[in-house]
């Protein structure tokens, strides 16, 4: 999501990716991603916490996870997941 979407629409949120992969210079934990084990990542993933998931060269990244949506979900009818 862009800053412009916000802007637009003060009611919408980003939503923080979930990542097996290190850390890198100046990212911040929850800000840029959350960082999880690969392990943690396929609990999530069985568990069906994540919108959406993808594994590439073994990095696995889940753009979405469930709990980010849903508590919007119930103040505006608008969101979808």
């Amino acid at each position: 999501m862009c800053p412009t979407s916000s802007a637009l629409d003060p009611g919408l949120r980003f939503s923080v990716s979930y990542t097996t992969r290190a850390r890198r210079g100046t990212e911040k934990p929850g800000e840029n991603y959350v960082y999880i084990s690969r392990e943690e990542f396929l609990e999530r993933m069985q568990a069906q916490e994540f919108l959406e998931y993808a594994e590439v060269f073994d990095i696995s990244t889940a753009p979405t996870a469930k709990s980010s949506t849903r508590p919007k979900t119930k103040e505006r009818p608008d969101t979808r997941h």
